[in-house]
């Protein structure tokens, strides 16, 4: 948002009306948090160069309305003054992306009690005079871009909790599109992701299932034609879910945040789109949206989930940094991890010595059931 080549933090607060930004210092922290007013209930934000000067612009749903509000970054962390544009009603979540394929963003908005999606068209200077409404599922939630047929043009992928389905819009490369295609995705979906979680080259899916406590992933077959869904075990309630490569092995990976357990699940990609068992991190209270990127500009991939008590919790990525407690490792801790340290440490062997002050005591011992306690990164 400021232009210093550091990620930042923009989160909307529906019981505030504001949006805030928190500028990033580089390091894993944040500056002062400045909001600014975003009208009535702003439910979900997103952040890109709407009108071409090179600047970060951010664009919220007024989810108690039938508008979404938008200002322009200045380029220095601030942002201009509020203009609004019609959307339709009850708008929950958008996407940006170039979906007339006129080089600039439009803005794709899910409407939740009339079961549409609004599409904005940009007139490429950030202002939004054109738009067109196409029949979703039923209170359509969650909306994500991406070239699921691989035509070279976005189409939409939207998540309904009241139909436990995905739906599917295919672009047909002038910005409208064509009726949806239905899947079935189980109990109350709630979000929707879009990565190549097979290494074919097309984009695949992942979604939350927040009643059965399930991640599902949906391979695509190249034309936009989805698999029946391979099902994994999070946490309770998942809410969002995000695909990015945590472990920098190459593949994508899944990260989930469970809002009735307070915590966040990784699960990592076997390599070939089948995924291994969740490893859980705690977070704040009720996490919800989640999102992916390098915080502390480290080169690996750090996971940001926005909480209902009105902070974010940042997990710092701690790939390649040594997990004491895994003696064996082989990346869980376990009773045998347990046992081989208490066998080095008996013995007197130093590769336990985890303070370097050449004996063993009880710091080590105090570092051991640290590390055990926090987890394997």
């Amino acid at each position: 948002m400021d232009n210093d080549g550091h990620i930042d933090i923009v989160t909307a607060n529906e019981g505030e009306d504001t949006v805030s930004i928190l500028t990033g210092n580089g390091d894993g922290s944040f500056g002062t948090l400045v909001a600014y007013d975003f009208g009535d209930r702003p439910q979900c934000v997103a952040v890109g160069d709407l009108d071409g000067d090179g600047n970060m612009d951010v664009a919220a749903v007024n989810s108690n309305d039938t508008f979404l509000s938008v200002r322009m970054g200045n380029g220095d962390g601030t942002l201009g003054v509020r203009r609004t544009f019609a959307s339709g009603e009850n708008p929950v979540d958008l996407e940006f992306g170039d979906l007339d394929g006129d080089g600039d963003l439009d803005i794709a908005v899910t409407n939740y009690f009339r079961s549409d999606v609004t599409i904005l068209f940009n007139n490429g200077n950030g202002f939004f005079n054109s738009r067109d409404t196409f029949d979703s599922v039923s209170g359509p939630i969650n909306i994500e871009l991406g070239d699921l047929d691989g035509d070279d043009d976005l189409d939409i992928a939207i998540a309904s909790s009241p139909d436990d389905a995905v739906a599917i819009l295919f672009n047909n490369g002038d910005g409208t599109f064509s009726s949806e295609v239905l899947y079935d995705a189980g109990d109350e979906t709630q979000c929707v992701a879009l990565g190549d979680v097979d290494g074919d080259g097309d984009l695949d899916i992942a979604a939350t299932n927040v009643l059965d406590d399930k991640v599902l992933v949906m391979r695509n077959n190249g034309a936009g034609v989805f698999s029946s869904p391979a099902r994994y075990s999070v946490r309770s309630f998942p809410s969002y879910v995000a695909m990015a490569d945590l472990d920098g092995d190459g593949d994508v990976d899944l990260a989930v945040s469970n809002t009735g357990s307070n915590n966040m699940s990784v699960l990592l990609n076997n390599g070939d789109g089948t995924y291994a068992t969740q490893r859980t991190n705690s977070a704040s209270s009720q996490p919800e949206m989640i999102v992916l990127g390098d915080i502390d500009a480290d080169a690996d991939v750090d996971v940001v989930v926005a909480n209902r008590n009105g902070n974010v919790s940042v997990f710092v990525n701690q790939c390649g940094v040594p997990c004491l407690a895994d003696q064996n490792n082989d990346g869980e801790l376990n009773f045998f991890d347990v046992s081989a340290f208490l066998v080095a440490y008996l013995d007197g062997d130093l590769s336990v010595d985890f303070d370097g002050n050449g004996q063993l005591n009880f710091f080590d011992v105090s570092e051991f059931l640290v590390s055990y306690q926090d987890g394997c990164p």
